[in-house]
C-alpha cells in the first residue's frame, strides 16, 4: 500500500545508542573501527617520532595534513583570473589596444552621427544664405 503523498525521511530512520550499549559495547559500529583507529594512533606516534627527528620535515608534514575533505581535495579555481600587476616603466606607450565589436560600433555610430550633423548644417547654412539672398533681391526690386 502506498505511503501517501510523503516518502519517509531517512532522519526517522536513524538509531542512537544508549549509554548502557556504548559500555557493553554492543553499539551499531563495526567490530573493525577499533582495529582501524589503533593502528591510525599507532600511524600518528610513528609519524611524531620520526618528525622529531627533522623538525623541518614536521613542519611540512602538519602543512600538507588537513582534516576532513581538506586534504583530499585541491581548492584551485582554473577560471579564475589573477589580475597581473604591471609597473610604470614596462608599460608600452605606443601600444594600441583593440577595441571590442561593441566599442568599434558605438566609435563608427558617433562618427557617423558627427558627418550628418555636420552635413545638415551645411544644408542649412546654404539653405539660409539662398533665402537671405532671395529676400535682398527682393527687397531692391520692389
Amino acid at each position: 500500500m502506498g505511503r501517501g503523498k510523503f516518502k519517509a525521511k531517512p532522519t526517522g530512520q536513524r538509531h542512537f545508542s544508549t549509554p548502557e550499549e556504548m559500555l557493553a559495547g554492543t553499539s551499531s559500529r563495526p567490530r573493525t573501527f577499533k582495529r582501524q583507529e589503533a593502528a591510525y594512533k599507532e600511524e600518528e606516534e610513528s609519524e611524531e617520532e620520526s618528525g622529531q627527528e627533522s623538525g623541518e620535515e614536521s613542519e611540512d608534514e602538519t602543512e600538507q595534513k588537513r582534516k576532513g575533505t581538506q586534504g583530499v581535495i585541491e581548492v584551485n579555481n582554473p577560471n579564475l583570473v589573477k589580475p597581473k600587476n604591471l609597473k610604470a616603466r614596462d608599460l608600452d606607450a605606443g601600444k594600441t589596444t583593440e577595441l571590442s565589436r561593441r566599442e568599434r560600433f558605438v566609435k563608427y555610430a558617433l562618427s557617423f552621427l558627427f558627418v550628418l550633423c555636420f552635413w545638415y548644417f551645411q544644408v542649412m547654412v546654404c539653405f539660409l544664405f539662398i533665402l537671405c539672398s532671395i529676400i535682398y533681391i527682393l527687397s531692391n526690386c520692389l
